[in-house]
């Protein structure tokens, strides 16, 4: 029997909005996640974000930044709500998204999305320890599935090198130092995930919009301070001529980085929506579930020319023994919280 996308989330549904605002919510944060990482590697692939750029976080903090079109992320902080702790989970956010970007150029899109399933692992073992939520034995079970599907996919990538003779040596370390960044960058965002239940949850009055773009301020400012010292003196070099060198052209990258702010803002929106109606757990599982759709969009897409995204029987097994952990994970989670 076929199973709805929303029944793949925890049971969790609010009380206060409606369950079909909560599922478009869920559909949206989905959906754009996906658009998000495989525009990501296009922009990427046709020279328009050398990694030293950090040009690619910047429409992601855009996007937060814009949520202030909404009338809930113009309302005052609460007296009681530490600007300490809103700059923290700032900070945390920033350096999990460049970590994460980082490692996606280094791994491509396919790889780096099913490793980015363990933001699940990650987020449950943090608001065990740290929000003292109790996880179910099935939700164990579940996040073990999952655990094993990340390390099928990393045995699925070096299987596929070996035989296609694809990767040197120098090329072999840097995804492995690919895969060791990005899984940095998930525990960051699992950090932040946690972080933002945590004040969202200590501080009902505190509207999930405003801290987002709380978030998306700091990570624009961050950026610009960095943009202004490095990417811009050297844009003819970093920006310019890596272009050129990659036959890409300026009017379809600007486009694409218009498109992911958007997407970026649209994402975002539901994001917070989420962590405060849902939880940080449910949120990365949602994650997880974008990690097979990329997994799958990205062996379609670049194949051709990239062949460690193509989809091999390792590889698809990694994707099938993910999905049955956010099944399993799921339905441990039906009412549990």
């Amino acid at each position: 029997m076929h199973t709805p996308l929303y029944a793949l989330v925890e049971g969790n549904v609010p009380a206060g909005p409606s369950v079909l605002l909560t599922r478009l919510h869920q559909l949206n944060f989905l959906l754009t996640g996906i658009f998000t990482t495989i525009c990501n590697q296009i922009v990427f692939n046709h020279g328009g974000a050398d990694r030293s750029t950090l040009l690619l976080s910047l429409p992601t903090y855009l996007g937060m930044l814009l949520v202030i079109i909404f009338p809930e992320s113009r309302q005052d902080l609460p007296l009681n709500v530490s600007h300490g702790a809103i700059l923290g989970t700032s900070m945390v956010d920033v350096l999990a998204n460049v970590l994460c970007v980082y490692g996606l150029q280094l791994v491509g899109s396919g790889m780096f999305q099913v490793l980015y399933a363990s933001v699940v692992v990650f987020a449950a073992l943090m608001t065990k320890f740290f929000l003292g939520k109790r996880v179910a034995p099935m939700q164990w079970i579940g996040i073990s599935i999952v655990c094993l599907g990340l390390a099928t996919t990393s045995l699925g990538g070096h299987v596929h090198n070996r035989k296609m003779q694809a990767l040197e040596s120098d090329d072999s370390v840097h995804v492995l130092f690919g895969v060791s960044v990005t899984l940095l960058g998930c525990m960051g965002y699992a950090s932040s995930y946690v972080l933002g239940e945590h004040l969202l949850h200590a501080h009902p009055t505190l509207p999930p919009q405003r801290l987002c773009v709380q978030v998306g301020s700091l990570g624009c400012t961050l950026l610009a301070l960095y943009f202004s010292t490095h990417t811009i003196p050297k844009w003819d070099a970093l920006v310019t001529r890596s272009i050129e060198s990659k036959g890409g052209h300026f009017g379809m990258i600007s486009a694409l980085y218009c498109g992911l702010v958007v997407s970026s803002l649209l994402h975002n929106w539901a994001h917070f929506f989420l962590l405060r109606n849902t939880g940080a757990v449910s949120t990365g599982v949602l994650q997880s579930l974008r990690s097979i759709g990329v997994f799958v969009v990205s062996g379609v897409l670049f194949c051709e020319e990239y062949h460690a995204q193509c989809m091999t029987t390792l590889k698809t097994l990694a994707c099938l023994l993910v999905s049955c952990g956010v099944v399993i994970y799921s339905i441990g989670s039906q009412g549990h919280y």
